[in-house]
């Protein structure tokens, strides 16, 4: 937390800090995220939240920057943690790092109205067990779930949700014996159907998920990345552009 009573800060006071991932700003200093003024005090940081910015909205507090609204902090101390459905009645983004290190969240449900999950946003909540994400979401950033390790339980109400989820966050999927799980409406993820409306698969979109047994892919589809299904050892039949092929040119 930078105080109201700072006014300078050395040049290289925070050089070197690449563990410092959010930054409270109570003072009147300019701060920006990546900038190596005042000391690089928010040089490394995911997020600064300007607190005579922020909106108080029961345990949550937003920020509305050039028109789009952020929930960029949670202040509460709940167990289970159900979103707000809008902001003053608009959608809204979890920003980056907004629920960095909050050990007191077990379950979160992110209703219709989240557009967007930021980089890191759940970054080190280390009893956070079971996530429920609503398909108004549509981007999921890098390290949404590090650290999570607890995380057991993944609920999305459409696969869009999912595929922005890179497949190097491996804290974000794995159960207690290391076994991935994905959850579609409360069912562990056994046969895929992409929907329509989607023309890519993103390279390692589905990497991991050992349940899946069959996929289908609408010939929207033009292209499947590298690796998008790799690892998924128990799949025995791709249907592809409505016709059969076992690999449809991803690298399983």
């Amino acid at each position: 937390e930078i105080t109201g009573t700072i006014k300078i800060i050395s040049s290289d006071a925070f050089n070197g800090c690449t563990s410092l991932y959010k930054v409270f700003n109570y003072s009147n200093l300019p701060l920006e995220e990546g900038s190596k003024n005042y000391g690089y005090v928010a040089y490394y940081a995911k997020s600064v939240v300007e607190l005579d910015k922020v909106d108080l909205k029961g345990d949550f507090q937003f920020q509305t920057i050039e028109g789009e609204h952020y929930l960029v902090n949670y202040v509460g101390e709940k167990s289970e943690v159900v979103l707000p459905t809008d902001y003053n009645g608009d959608s809204y983004q979890i920003a980056a790092a907004a629920f960095y290190n909050c050990d007191s969240v077990k379950a979160i449900t992110i209703p219709a109205g989240v557009k967007a999950i930021g980089e890191g946003a759940f970054n080190g909540c280390d009893n956070l067990a079971s996530i429920s994400i609503a398909k108004d979401v549509v981007s999921i950033e890098a390290d949404a779930f590090k650290g999570c390790g607890k995380l057991s339980e993944l609920y999305v109400e459409t696969l869009e949700s999912w595929l922005e989820v890179e497949c190097g966050n491996k804290s974000s999927r794995p159960n207690s014996n290391g076994k991935t799980k994905l959850y579609i409406a409360g069912e562990m993820l056994k046969e895929v159907e992409i929907p329509a409306g989607i023309t890519s698969i993103p390279d390692n979109a589905f990497c991991n998920c050992d349940s899946i047994t069959s996929v289908i892919i609408p010939a929207e589809v033009e292209a499947i990345g590298a690796g998008a299904f790799a690892g998924c050892t128990t799949i025995a039949s791709i249907v592809c552009n409505a016709e059969e092929a076992p690999v449809c040119g991803a690298k399983a």
